[in-house]
């Protein structure tokens, strides 16, 4: 009986082992740690922009893209109730670095309003680009166009 189940089990696994590459190649991209942990640091007037995957809550809908670090810390001040200022946007920025995947969850309206679906895909496609290519991205306050690399480097 214990050898039967064994060799299920490794039936089953060898299923798993053929599946996974597929289903890693079909995953969404995450920004890499250090890149994300830039941006979201980044205060600049030439903000940058960063890689998301947000979950409308009230409509169970999900969008993975490319929005300007300002524009999400903006909506966890909104969904989490915190008002406009230094110390709110220090923690929101750490609510930001704390998202697993760099998922985030909304319900309230002006999170939502911040982090519009359809801005995450039109506004900002040659941003994503970039940044799924593992690169950084900002938004340049001279020539208010999308530029790689981080402001001041």
């Amino acid at each position: 009986m214990a050898r039967s189940n064994r060799a299920a089990w490794l039936a089953v696994l060898a299923v798993v082992a053929r599946a996974a590459p597929a289903l890693c190649a079909t995953a969404e991209p995450v920004q890499p740690a250090a890149g994300f942990a830039a941006a979201i640091g980044n205060v600049s007037a030439s903000p940058s922009y960063v890689l998301v995957t947000v979950v409308d809550d009230t409509k169970a809908a999900t969008k993975t893209g490319c929005i300007l670090s300002p524009f999400l810390i903006s909506a966890i001040e909104a969904q989490n109730g915190l008002a406009a200022g230094a110390a709110n946007d220090a923690h929101a920025r750490l609510l930001a670095l704390a998202a697993p995947g760099h998922v985030f969850h909304f319900t309230a309206a002006a999170a939502l309003d911040d982090v519009n679906f359809a801005r995450l895909e039109t506004m900002n496609a040659k941003a994503c680009r970039l940044l799924r290519a593992g690169k950084s991205a900002y938004l340049s306050a001279q020539t208010d166009a999308v530029t790689e690399g981080m402001p001041g480097n």
